[in-house]
């Protein structure tokens, strides 16, 4: 029987590179029915090109959706929405400096814009930070030779304590030091490209937002855990220590700590690619989300933890699928 694509009908040969249609992803499905206007068959085939068109254009509109609700009508700081309400634009000056310094590693765009109420906040940082300028001591102007140059508040924790997360003044508050641990590890993750200066501290209620962030990733690892436990029943496991695997769960992402909502089937075509390439086996019933699925770099895989135990069946699964 002749297999072509169900979209530019194009002969399939068997070296040819193809998707089963039943394997790509609802929402990448209802694209492809839009698209061509008619019922799509589960049991028909993509070529790789069509395959590839089709999820370049599904990532283009879910950006495109994405990029209209967030940059108009949302407060370029605290991300409420301004509709209705006050707001400020960003000139040029001392304020616009302290918002960027703050929501980096976003970059302020042409027409963003705050709410008044962090406007008022950016103004009471630029009031704070010239009034310590001129309360500084005068010994350190007469031997200005011999002084370092004075630092801007913001990179002075001693001169003008702000957390480190949210970047609000934590002076007479109640806040919170940064230890080794998975907190200080989530919140650098957090503020990255920005390093958590020494002595650095933040308020207690991103303390807490961290630790809320570390617990969820720690009931994730157990419910990977358990479900490996379900997968595999006891005294059948095998453990391949240079092959890893997903966890055999449709809750969410399989890439660790990812909490994007979408839940896509992973189409054939990656689950092969990190199969071969990276050693890792995406289970039937994994999903993917939509960054993920349109990824180019999958090298940060190998920094994550996934489960080498095996059962005789999914051993079966990963052989059929490798000398697909």
């Amino acid at each position: 029987m002749t297999m072509r694509c169900m979209s530019c009908n194009i002969k399939l040969e068997e070296e040819t590179q193809y998707y089963n249609v039943g394997d790509i992803g609802a929402q990448l499905i209802a694209l492809i029915a839009r698209t061509l206007n008619c019922e799509i068959d589960l049991q028909a085939y993509l070529c790789e090109e069509c395959f590839t068109s089709f999820t370049q254009k599904l990532y283009s509109e879910a950006r495109s959706h994405s990029n209209k609700h967030d940059s108009i009508i949302h407060c370029v700081w605290c991300k409420k929405s301004i509709n209705g309400r006050r707001s400020h634009s960003l000139p040029n000056g001392p304020e616009r400096r302290q918002i960027a310094l703050r929501i980096l590693p976003i970059q302020i765009q042409p027409g963003n814009r705050v709410c008044y109420a962090c406007w008022l906040a950016a103004r009471r940082l630029v009031q704070r930070s010239q009034q310590q300028a001129q309360n500084r001591p005068e010994a350190s102007v007469q031997d200005s030779s011999e002084q370092p140059p004075i630092l801007e508040p913001e990179t002075s924790a001693s001169l003008d304590p702000h957390c480190v997360r949210c970047g609000r003044n934590i002076a007479g508050v109640r806040s919170q030091s940064l230890p080794e641990g998975r907190e200080r590890d989530n919140i650098a993750r957090y503020i990255s490209p920005r390093q958590i200066e020494p002595n650095g501290r933040v308020c207690y209620a991103c303390w807490v937002a961290a630790r809320r962030s570390v617990r969820k990733e720690e009931d994730n690892e157990k419910r990977e855990i358990a479900g490996a436990a379900i997968d595999i029943p006891s005294g059948s496991c095998t453990i391949l220590p240079n092959y890893r695997r997903t966890a055999n769960s449709s809750n969410s992402c399989f890439v660790r700590n990812c909490n994007n909502a979408e839940r896509f089937t992973v189409p054939l075509c990656l689950r092969l690619r990190l199969l071969k390439s990276y050693k890792l086996y995406v289970t039937d019933n994994a999903r993917v989300c939509q960054e993920h699925l349109s990824a180019d770099n999958w090298d940060f895989i190998d920094d994550h933890n996934y489960i080498h135990q095996f059962s005789p069946t999914q051993i079966e699964q990963m052989i059929n699928m490798s000398i697909k």
